[in-house]
This record gives C-alpha cells, sequence and structure tokens, in this order.
C-alpha cells in the first residue's frame, strides 16, 4: 500500500510540525495544502524531506492517482472510522485532515479525484473533537490493522 497524508488549510504551527515528524517516521508522504502563498505551514514543513507543501487543489490533484483511496476525517461523517475497512495492501491511500478550526468543507471535497470515504473518529463528547494530530494517529492505526489483517488472510 501506498499511504500518504493530506493536511488541509493547518492554522497551528505545532500540528504541522507534529505531522511532519509522523510521517517522517513511518516513511509516508504529507502534502500540505496551505492557507495562503508561502503560509506558516510551509515555512515550517521545510526542513522535511516528506513534505511537499502546494499552493491549491488543482496542484494536489497532480499527486492524486485516479484510482485512489481517500480517507477524509470529518466530523460530519456518518460513518466511523472503526467501523470501515477501506484500504488494503494494494491500493493507494490518502488520510484528509482538514484545518483546526473548519475542517475541509464538502466542496473542496469533490475537487479532489479517487475514491473519497468519509469517516469520523467517535468522541466521548458531543460536538467536541479530538486534536487533529491525535485524529491522524488513530486513523494511520487503523490503516496499518487493516493492512495486518489482510496479511494473515
Amino acid at each position: 500500500m501506498k499511504l500518504s497524508i493530506i493536511f488541509y488549510h493547518p492554522k497551528e504551527p505545532r500540528n504541522v510540525r507534529d505531522m511532519a515528524i509522523i510521517a517522517s517516521e513511518l516513511g509516508i508522504d504529507l502534502y500540505l495544502v496551505a492557507r495562503r502563498q508561502g503560509g506558516v505551514a510551509c515555512k515550517d514543513a521545510a526542513i522535511y524531506e516528506n513534505v511537499r507543501c502546494v499552493e491549491s487543489l488543482s496542484e494536489l490533484a497532480q499527486f492524486i492517482p485516479s484510482n485512489a483511496k481517500i480517507l477524509v476525517l470529518e466530523t460530519y461523517a456518518s460513518r466511523l472510522l472503526n467501523e470501515t475497512r477501506i484500504c488494503s495492501i494494494q491500493d493507494v491511500c490518502f488520510i484528509v485532515v482538514g484545518a483546526e478550526d473548519y475542517g475541509v468543507p464538502r466542496e473542496v471535497l469533490d475537487r479532489l479525484p479517487g475514491d473519497k470515504f468519509l469517516v469520523k473518529i467517535p468522541v466521548a463528547v458531543e460536538g467536541s473533537s479530538y486534536n487533529v494530530v491525535a485524529s491522524l494517529v488513530m486513523a494511520l492505526y487503523q490503516v496499518s490493522s487493516w493492512m495486518k489483517q489482510r496479511e494473515l488472510e
């Protein structure tokens, strides 16, 4: 499986740094879709080899094959991440997390190639959400467990 992360319109430099470190340690690519040209996210992540900063969705789309599976972590999703099994070992998969303050708008998803799957991570209190980095780590764990199950089959 080829796995990558997309962070749409990151706001907090600390979250960008944490995601870049996680992606680097796991050997996966992180694509940052900047809020504005030359934004904080791009400057902070420039030191990591596996991080690519893009200025627009059309630029990002160049890196996503048409057969990709795109796993979008969003609070408005109806399916729970732990109740799905989307990516397998043969797939090209992207995990998308959105801006800390507004997520990934639906109209943005329509402009990305590939099959999109909206999922949410259950939270203890209605209306609250996990930190974006914690959500990403949970999704990475889930995708990794899908791969391990496939290998055992």
